[in-house]
Parts: structure tokens; sequence; C-alpha cells
């Protein structure tokens, strides 16, 4: 007799454990859209007035620079919570490798789009990323990757003009830069369902190639430690 009501009990608890099972299986996620767009909103850079040598001569320095497209090698990117790690949807988290591409012609290039689940969000990371060694072969001879997948593995390129009074130069600038950037989100996303929600990173070239007043010239490699600092720096996370 006991060990039939032994029986009988643990049948209740596997129905009981069995029927919850099943109602959570049955709970479908709440999600929203997300777009992911960049653009390269302010192209030129200034100085404020040129300078002269002591012997009178005008001076050499770069007076300005249009910036044409930034380039960066990216290994993963993630939407934060309020504070707390939140993953995105397979469509929508961008995990290595991939280049986020600021154009200079004013477009909003789309990185991504794809479901999120409701929520405020108010921080983004992404990590700078540069090719191991071992990784060359896979990436250099893919049209996108290729430019980075070089003996000297860059992760930032930038290509523009720059002028000293009114004769243009073309540069290219290549940077290692490495790094964890965590950028707050202004204002934070709120995202709901049914509702598309678009996400800008933005870049300025003055943020970039400018320290006070005085424009940071691409080709000299004086200037790499600023340059690398001020890419870091001059990316902007917004609502649109």
């Amino acid at each position: 007799m006991k060990f039939l009501k032994a029986l009988l009990l643990s049948g209740i608890i596997v129905l009981v454990v069995s029927c919850s099972g099943d109602s959570t299986q049955t709970e479908v996620p709440q999600k929203g859209t997300l777009k992911i767009t960049s653009a390269l909103p302010q192209t030129v850079v200034k100085t404020m007035a040129a300078k002269l040598k002591d012997d009178g001569i005008l001076g050499q320095n770069i007076d300005s620079i249009v910036v044409g497209s930034v380039r960066i090698l990216i290994s993963e990117l993630k939407l934060f919570s309020v504070n707390i790690e939140r993953p995105l949807d397979d469509n929508v988290q961008k995990t290595g490798p991939f280049v986020l591409n600021f154009d200079g012609s004013q477009v909003e290039l789309l990185i991504t789009s794809g479901l999120l689940p409701v929520g405020l969000y108010d921080k983004v990371k992404f990590e700078f990323h540069r090719f191991s060694a071992s990784e060359l072969p896979t990436y250099q001879n893919d049209p996108v990757f290729k430019d980075f997948a070089t003996s000297d593995r860059y992760s930032v390129i930038i290509r523009g003009i720059y002028f000293i009074g009114n004769k243009p130069t073309a540069f290219t600038y290549n940077g290692t830069v490495t790094a964890n950037l965590m950028l707050n989100i202004l204002p934070p996303l709120q995202v709901a369902v049914n509702t598309v929600i678009v996400m800008q990173l933005n870049v300025n070239a003055s943020d970039v190639f400018k320290k006070g007043s005085t424009v940071l010239d691409p080709t000299d490699s004086k200037n790499i430690n600023d340059i690398d600092n001020n890419i870091k720096a001059a990316i902007k996370a917004v609502k649109k």
C-alpha cells in the first residue's frame, strides 16, 4: 500500500513538472526590429589660419583635410539593456569579423537589421580587431577584408585628401589600433513590439584629425598615437 501511494505521488510530480515545461515552451518572445547604420556627417577638417615661420615664409602645415571614407575592422558588436548584457537575435548580432564603414558620400550605410528583445538599450560595445597571422590566408583574397589582411594587419583604414594652400594630395591612413569600446546610446533605444528602431554610428572627421586648433598630418608618423586615440573617441552612437 505504501509502495502504491509512493508510486501515485511520483506520478503526480512528473505530471506537474511536465505540464510546467509545456507552458514554458509556448511562451513567445516579444521583439521589435532594430536597424544599425553608419554615417560620416562631417568630412572636412580645417585649421584656424596658416602660420608663418620665423623667417616670415608661409609654413607648409596642412590647412585642411577632406575625408572620403573610414573603415574599421570589428570582431563583435553587442547591445546592453540598462547595464545588463542582452544577446541579440541571430539576424542582428554581428560577430566577426565585419567592417564598420563610414562613407564620405553622406549616405547612411546599413550595417545590419533584425529582431531584438523588447527593452531599453543604453549602451553598445564593439571590439576593434586585427587579424592574426594565421587568419591572413582566409581573408587576403576577400574583397571586403583584403586591405586588412596584409602582413601589416591594419584595423583602421582612412582615405581622403589633404591640402597645403590650394594643392590637394591624396592620402591613406592605416592604423593598428585595437580596443574594446563601450559607447552610450543617446538617447537610449526603447524597443517595443512591432516597432522599427534605428541606431546610427557616426564619425566626424574633425574629431579624428584635429588636436586643439591643429590639423594632424595623416602622413606624419609622429601623429599616429594622437590619431589612433582620436578614432576611438570619435565614434558616437545616436538614436535616429
